[in-house]
């Protein structure tokens, strides 16, 4: 898959997992998992990775590796953390 075809992937949050996504982001308002959940909170709303790098001013590379966990793991991915950076967990 190319860096395009993976940027048109649309996250469509259910009821549940944007409700999730803002308890996360509250309780976590100090850490990296609010900032994860914000990430996909802006991909759900139909933002670029490069409107989210601006946004937030990470790295496009870990933009990309949250809406992965995501889209694999679901709220779960993005709690856990990173256990790595190769696809394998």
């Amino acid at each position: 898959m190319t860096e395009q075809d993976f940027e048109r992937i649309v996250i469509t949050l259910t009821a549940d997992e944007q409700a999730g996504l803002e308890r996360l982001s509250e309780q976590h308002a100090d850490d990296d998992v609010a900032v994860r959940a914000e990430i996909i909170q802006w991909y759900a709303m139909g933002q670029s990775t490069e409107q989210i790098v601006r946004a937030s001013g990470i790295e496009p590379e870990m933009a990309v590796f949250w809406k992965a966990k995501f889209l694999e793991h679901g709220i779960d991915g993005i709690v856990r953390g990173p256990l790595t950076r190769n696809g394998a967990d």
